[in-house]
C-alpha cells in the first residue's frame, strides 16, 4: 500500500511550484486531478522534442505531472467554476498557487470550501504569502531569488548579482508544501479537522538561507559574494589538469587531513592545532599549496583519492556526468513514464524522487495527461457520486 492511497487531491496549480508539490503526493498514491484552462499550463510547450512539445507535453511539464488525470475547465464561466466547485466538495486535498484572491473571485476560496468540505486540507502556496505588502504580488522564481537575498549572496565582489541556473526555490517550495500536506494529514487524522496552509516562496527561501538568517538575526552580517571561495582554503573550488575540483574539508581536522596526504606535514600541523573558526588565518598560505599542487593530476583521480584519504571532495560535474553519478546510486532516481499513445514508440524518463521506500514507495503509475485529458470521465464520476454540477 502507497501512504497517500484513497487519497483525492484536487491541484489547481500551474507552472512549477504547485505541480511539483502535487506530483510528490501523486508518485505517493494519491489520486491528482490536475485542473487546467482550456489553454493548458504555460509550461506544456517547453522542452524536449518536438513532437511532444507539439502535443503540450514538453519536458518542462512532464518532470511534474506524470500519475495525474487532467481536466480543462474555464473557470471565468459560472459553469466551469461549478464543475470545479464540485470537484472541491470531494476532494481531501486542494492545492493552488494562483496570487493571492484568484480563488476567492472563482468561487474556491477556502472560506467557500470549508463550509461545504470542513475537513479539507486547503494548500495555497504564493510567491510572498497571503497577507503582508507582497500579497497580491506575481512572482516566478527569479523574483523570489532576487528578494529572498539568495541572488546577493551569488557571484563575488567583482560580478553583479547572479542567479542560481536552476528554478531551485520553485522546486523547494513544493517540496515544502507537500510536506506541510503530509503533516496536516496526519494532523487530521487525529483531530479530525481540516486546515489551511499557507505557503510563501519568500519564506522558504529564507528557510533554505537558515545559517545565514539566523547570523543576520543575531547581529552577525554574512558578506556576501564570495563565489567558489570558502571559508578556508580547504574548502573551495581548483583547477587541476582536468576539469575542476570541489574540495570540502570544513575542519580542522579533515583540513589537517588533506594537507598531509598532499605532503604538507608542517602544515598538518599547524592546522590540527587550530580551531574552525581560527582556519582563515591560514587561507593564503593553503590555498599557495592547493594552487600549486593540484593541477598536477586530473580532478577525478583527485576525487578518489581524497575520498580515500577521509577528505570530503567531488569534480565540478555536468548534468549529464551528475545523472550517470545518480544512476549508479542503486537508487531509481529516474524512470520512464508508462506507455502511452501519445508517447508512440518514444522512451521519455523524468525524475521521481531522491529517496528510496522498502515498499509502497514512489512510483509512476501513469504518463502525464494530453490537456482535457480526462474531462468527461472525471465529471461523470463526479455525478455517480451524487454531486450534480451542471
Amino acid at each position: 500500500m502507497t501512504p497517500f492511497e484513497n487519497l483525492r487531491v484536487l491541484d489547481l496549480t500551474h507552472v512549477l511550484a504547485g505541480p511539483y508539490a502535487t506530483y510528490q503526493l501523486a508518485i505517493l498514491g494519491a489520486e491528482v486531478i490536475r485542473v487546467e484552462d482550456p489553454g493548458g499550463d504555460m509550461v506544456r510547450p517547453t522542452g524536449g522534442r518536438v513532437e511532444l512539445r507539439m502535443q503540450g507535453l514538453g519536458t518542462s511539464f512532464l518532470a511534474q505531472n506524470a500519475n495525474k488525470k487532467s481536466v480543462a475547465l474555464d473557470l471565468k464561466t459560472a459553469e466551469g467554476r461549478r464543475a470545479a466547485f464540485a470537484l472541491a466538495r470531494q476532494a481531501d486535498v486542494i492545492v493552488e498557487n494562483h496570487r493571492a484572491g484568484v480563488m476567492a473571485r472563482a468561487g474556491l476560496d477556502y472560506e467557500k470550501v470549508a463550509e461545504v468540505n470542513p475537513k479539507v486540507i486547503y494548500c495555497s502556496v504564493t510567491g510572498f504569502g497571503q497577507k503582508g505588502p507582497g500579497a497580491g504580488h506575481g512572482a516566478y522564481d527569479n523574483v523570489i531569488q532576487a528578494a529572498s537575498g539568495l541572488m546577493g549572496l551569488n557571484g563575488t565582489s567583482e560580478t553583479r548579482p547572479v542567479m542560481i541556473g536552476v528554478p531551485l526555490l520553485d522546486y523547494a517550495t513544493g517540496y515544502a508544501a507537500a510536506f506541510a500536506i503530509s503533516a496536516a494529514l496526519l494532523q487530521r487524522e487525529r483531530t479530525g479537522r481540516g486546515q489551511r496552509i499557507d505557503v510563501s516562496m519568500l519564506n522558504v527561501a529564507m528557510t533554505l538561507m537558515s545559517n545565514i538568517a539566523a547570523r543576520e538575526l543575531d547581529g552577525d552580517p554574512f558578506t556576501p559574494r564570495n563565489g567558489n571561495d570558502g571559508p578556508n582554503a580547504a574548502y573551495g573550488c581548483y583547477e587541476t589538469a582536468e576539469g575542476h575540483l570541489m574540495i570540502g574539508a570544513y575542519s580542522p581536522k579533515e583540513s589537517a587531513r588533506l594537507f598531509r596526504f598532499l605532503g604538507e606535514d608542517d602544515e598538518a600541523r599547524i592546522v590540527e592545532g587550530l580551531k574552525v573558526e581560527e582556519l582563515p588565518q591560514r587561507k593564503e598560505a593553503q590555498r599557495a599549496i592547493l594552487e600549486r599542487i593540484l593541477p598536477s593530476r586530473p580532478a577525478t583521480d583527485w576525487v578518489q583519492a581524497l575520498q580515500e584519504a577521509g577528505v570530503p571532495a567531488a569534480r565540478v560535474n555536468s548534468v549529464p556526468e551528475a545523472i550517470a553519478m545518480a544512476r549508479a546510486s542503486g537508487q531509481q532516481v529516474f524512470a520512464p513514464l508508462p506507455r502511452a499513445p501519445q508517447f508512440e514508440d518514444m522512451t521519455v524518463e523524468v525524475p521521481v524522487a531522491g529517496f528510496a521506500f522498502e515498499h509502497g514507495g514512489p512510483k509512476l503509475r501513469r504518463a502525464p495527461a494530453l490537456l482535457g485529458g480526462d474531462t468527461e470521465n472525471v465529471l461523470q464520476q463526479i455525478e455517480s457520486n451524487g454531486d450534480p454540477w451542471a
